[in-house]
């Protein structure tokens, strides 16, 4: 008689690891197909305007060269002890007096080349993509 249910308990031992095996497998799966459904690729940024941030320190600004899609907003910071400006290369626009951590945001429409107007040997680029 102690047989039978030896035999009985093997076999619920046996199914209750498949089950467990079939569970744990099942939640892999589960946990990759929702990781991987993700609607935004992890390599690329969200869409929209950004800010890009162009420091004026040490009589340079930096950087010096920017890329920025139409429609992004430029933040010249002055970090310096002096006052700059910051004046399209053709005078078209140009930023009032920055004083020591002043700034001033500027939405470009089109690529260009600017300057300090009080210190020339202050240059700068920025391409709108």
């Amino acid at each position: 008689m102690l047989r039978p249910y030896l035999k009985d308990l093997i076999i619920q031992k046996h199914k209750y690891k498949k089950m467990k095996t079939l569970s744990f497998t099942s939640f892999l799966l589960a946990l990759f197909l929702i990781t991987s459904c993700n609607s935004t690729p992890r390599n690329e940024e969200p869409s929209g305007p950004k800010t890009v941030t162009i420091t004026i320190e040490q009589m340079k600004f930096t950087p010096a060269d920017v890329t920025i899609n139409k429609g992004d907003t430029l933040l010249f910071i002055n970090k310096d002890m002096f006052a700059h400006d910051v004046t399209e290369k053709d005078k078209a626009w140009q930023s009032p007096r920055l004083e020591a951590t002043d700034n001033w945001k500027f939405v470009p429409e089109e690529s260009a080349d600017y300057y300090c107007s009080l210190h020339l040997i202050m240059t700068g680029h920025f391409t709108v993509k």
